[in-house]
């Protein structure tokens, strides 16, 4: 197994309750703006 990089970990919480819904493991090489989206799709 290789290490492509240094990683960091962002854990995602839920505003309303405040439990944790995801943790993402990210390389650490740039700051970019992380967009999250939890739809429900009803006609797939």
């Amino acid at each position: 197994m290789t290490n492509p990089g240094d990683e960091k970990l962002i854990r995602v919480y839920d505003k309303k309750s405040g439990k944790i819904r995801a943790d993402l493991i990210v390389l650490q090489q740039k700051d970019e703006l992380l967009a999250l989206s939890d739809k429900l799709v009803e006609d797939l």
